[in-house]
This record gives structure tokens, C-alpha cells and sequence, in this order.
């Protein structure tokens, strides 16, 4: 199908999971920034302008369109570039290059620290932004600088890294989103903090 699809045109490529089945993994750590950087080609340079730049195949990168990558250590040389596949840019050809090997797309930024922490006796509640790198895991409580409790206790996400919404087998989230609340079975009070890890193990800063 990718074959028929580049030989049309098509800005496509074919990024097999050396870590899943027919299941969907980890694939969306590398659709985000595929995608992303269409969209930054596509944009108009003036906002508001009527229609979208078309893509720019030439400014892309073209590897090899293989069924097995296992073993591949040589991308180099690639086919006719009307049957190889096509990547927006050099960033997104290395976080390909890594998922086919590893099945992962490494993440060195941390998640947005939550905000909006109310603490209400022992209850805490807040609220936190996405991490569109690599998805929030979940979240750390901290009381007086001690660690009191994790936000999900235990992950439940079926199929790759952890995820604090959890997923599907079809890479969508599960529709029960957890609420963000945390109740201290320590009634005495203290300071207390809550700082949100991504999927990738990376912890935010605080909130207070």
C-alpha cells in the first residue's frame, strides 16, 4: 500500500514497531512529530491566508521501504525515491531511523509542571497539561518533601508505555479519563507538592 502510495506522490513512509504485533504500541510517539512537521510545511507564511502550501517533497529525506528493518544496519543507498519512504525532515528521519530499531522515540524534555493545585483538608485536587512528546504517565504527591502516593497507583495502559488516561488497542484513549485528586490518608496537613512524570520517566517541576 505504501509502495502504491509514494509512487503516486504521496508524503508517506512505513515504520514498522519491532515491539508490537497487529496491536498499536508506541507508534504515536513517532505520527506526532511526523505530522507536526507537515503541518509547519503546510502552514501559510501569512495567518489567515485562504489555502495551505502545498507539501515539499524535495525538502524532505527518503530511506529505504523495507517490510523487515530487523538486522538493516545500512539505510544507505536508498531506491528510486518514488518507492522509498518520504520524511518531512531530518529530525523526524533520526526518531524513525530509532523507532524501527527500538521501537522507541527518545524524549529528553520534561512534561508541563500541573498547575492549579487546591488542597481542601486532605483532599488535593489539580489540573495539567498534555505532554504531546511522550504523554503524561501519571503523577507524583509529595508531602513535606516525602513522597505519599502515585496518581494512578498502578498503570493500566494495555499496550506500551504507561499512560495516566490509559489506551486502546486502536492508539485512542480510553473515554474514563482518571480525575485528578489525591486523597492524604494522613489527615495532619503538611506542604504538599505534585509534580507529573511523561511516559518516558521524566519528571516536571513541582506544584505548590
Amino acid at each position: 500500500m505504501v509502495l502504491d502510495y509514494r509512487r503516486r506522490g504521496a508524503p508517506i513512509a512505513f515504520a514498522p514497531d519491532p515491539k508490537s504485533g497487529h496491536e498499536t504500541r508506541d507508534g504515536r510517539y513517532l505520527a506526532i512529530p511526523f505530522f507536526d512537521a507537515c503541518l509547519q510545511m503546510r502552514l501559510p507564511e501569512v495567518a489567515g491566508a485562504a489555502s495551505l502550501k502545498p507539501i515539499a517533497l524535495s525538502e524532505g529525506v527518503y530511506t529505504p521501504l523495507m517490510e523487515d528493518y530487523s538486522g538493516a544496519e545500512d539505510l544507505d543507498p536508498i531506491p528510486a525515491k518514488t518507492e522509498a519512504n518520504w520524511l518531512p525532515s531530518p529530525e523526524v528521519a533520526a526518531k524513525w531511523t530509532e523507532f524501527i530499531r527500538t521501537g522507541e522515540v527518545s524524549d529528553t524534555t520534561p512534561p508541563p509542571a500541573p498547575f492549579d493545585l487546591r488542597v481542601d483538608g486532605n483532599v488535593l485536587r489539580w489540573n495539567a497539561a498534555i505532554d504531546p512528546e511522550s504523554g503524561l504517565g501519571g503523577f507524583i504527591i509529595y508531602r513535606d518533601g516525602q513522597e505519599i502516593g502515585r496518581l494512578p497507583e498502578k498503570p493500566n495502559t494495555r499496550f506500551g508505555r504507561p499512560l495516566f488516561q490509559g489506551n486502546t488497542y486502536h492508539d485512542t484513549p480510553d473515554f474514563d479519563t482518571p480525575e485528578m485528586k489525591f486523597v492524604d490518608s494522613d489527615k495532619s496537613g503538611g506542604r504538599y507538592e505534585v509534580v507529573a512524570v511523561n511516559s518516558a520517566g521524566l519528571k516536571s517541576e513541582p506544584a505548590r
